[in-house]
């Protein structure tokens, strides 16, 4: 996984491996995902994740607490 940190205390984590697929997710300053976008295998297309995926965002959601500042 790739952390990044921006001024505002957000963050974002690329290559985030979760069930199998690699994401790149944005967070904000308390650790909550805000948006993500899921890799196709052969890491040639992104695919916007929609929040109505409740449970990936609740998995994100537990990875970003750990990185909050």
């Amino acid at each position: 996984m790739q952390h990044i940190p921006f001024s505002t205390g957000g963050f974002v984590i690329h290559k985030l491996i979760h069930n199998g697929h690699k994401y790149s997710v944005w967070f904000n300053k308390d650790g909550t995902a805000y948006s993500a976008e899921r890799f196709s295998n052969d890491g040639t297309r992104t695919y916007n994740v929609p929040a109505s995926q409740v449970n990936v965002f609740a998995a994100f959601n537990k990875i970003g607490q750990h990185y909050k500042k």
